[in-house]
């Protein structure tokens, strides 16, 4: 068998986590270059991720200036068509539903590279939100569909990309799977006994003050000890705005993913607008509170695993009232999505 050359385009942390496992796989027997775009460009947000999941140091970590939506991608799409046109990768993976997934597969249709999108087929159907509009776009013009579920395999079908579409599991689901026993108890404080955790970082909750503040005070009221690990942009909204949490609310920095394991684990209950987060939750058997109107996610509300509570603060303390925890049945899920995803590539690719 041939070595196929393959290129990961990832820039933020859920996609850190996504690379982690597919890199593993990749590496044995092929080989794999991973190009950082720079989209988390603070250092709690990408290099502890590397370290800690023992990732290969990015082949090229682009300069990244911009911060706006339609700037990072503009930004991203010359300079990674640019990369893949000098490595020339047999196959380009992106991930997810961020700039980076967007720009990287643009980048690599205009340099005419084979691109395969994982986490394909997942859809909230919320338009307002540039995530869907991410993952939307670059499912059409992706050459090969890694889907995480049947969810998704039928909206693909649906959308006629069924024939792109290969059903692979959650690469997500498998990191957990991996690493839950080696997760690492974060040093601050209010860990010991009862604890909210509490994640905010989507630009429609985050960057919203009104929102925000709304979120802050109903979690404050409704537990005596919230942990609180701060998202960059969530932080520029509060400091700029003067928004202050309650004396009940532990503000702290970003925390690394072995680290958030280990909160999500320990945590009584979750309150997150975080896709990635309100499935860890989920697997890991902790009830959890969304701060949106829908999620792309749709199976984890069919099963009252969680409950959906928006931004209205009213909503937000019903529903911590009233969730519950109930055992999920997870034998559906389909472990060893990584390795699935490298078979699909090396029969597609006919290596």
């Amino acid at each position: 068998m041939s070595l196929v050359l393959v290129a990961s385009i990832v820039g933020t942390r859920p996609q850190f986590i996504k690379v982690a496992v597919v890199d593993r796989a990749i590496r044995d027997p092929h080989r794999h270059q991973i190009i950082h775009t720079g989209q988390h460009y603070d250092s709690d947000m990408s290099g502890d991720f590397f370290r800690q999941l023992k990732i290969p140091d990015p082949h090229v970590h682009l300069p990244l200036a911009s911060h706006g939506n339609a700037a990072q991608v503009g930004e991203m799409i010359p300079q990674l068509s640019e990369q893949l046109m000098e490595c020339r990768p047999d196959v380009v993976l992106v991930y997810g539903d961020t700039n980076s997934t967007l720009a990287g597969a643009l980048a690599a249709v205009y340099s005419r590279s084979f691109v395969a999108h994982v986490e394909a087929g997942v859809r909230s159907f919320e338009r307002e939100l540039i995530e869907e509009f991410n993952r939307v776009v670059t499912d059409h013009v992706s050459d090969l569909l890694f889907a995480p579920d049947e969810r998704a395999i039928q909206h693909l079908s649906k959308e006629g990309l069924g024939a792109r579409a290969v059903l692979t599991g959650d690469v997500m689901h498998d990191l957990v799977l991996d690493t839950v026993d080696l997760a690492i108890r974060p040093a601050v404080p209010g860990l010991d006994g009862d604890f909210m955790l509490l994640t905010i970082h989507r630009a429609l909750t985050a960057d919203d003050p009104d929102k925000l503040a709304g979120i802050l005070t109903a979690v404050a009221t409704a537990h005596p000890r919230v942990i609180f690990p701060v998202h960059p942009r969530t932080r520029q909204t509060m400091d700029r705005h003067g928004i202050r949490a309650g004396a009940a609310v532990t503000m702290i920095p970003p925390v690394s993913y072995l680290e958030m394991l280990w909160l999500e684990r320990h945590a009584s209950i979750i309150v997150t607008d975080s896709g990635g987060v309100q499935r860890e939750a989920s697997w890991l058997g902790r009830p959890c509170v969304i701060l949106r109107e829908t999620t792309e996610w749709a199976d984890l509300i069919d099963d009252r695993h969680c409950l959906l509570a928006g931004t209205d603060p009213a909503r937000i303390t019903e529903a911590l009232r009233t969730v519950d925890v109930r055992p999920r049945d997870v034998s559906s899920l389909r472990p060893r999505a990584a390795e699935r995803i490298v078979r699909a590539l090396e029969e597609r690719l006919g290596r």
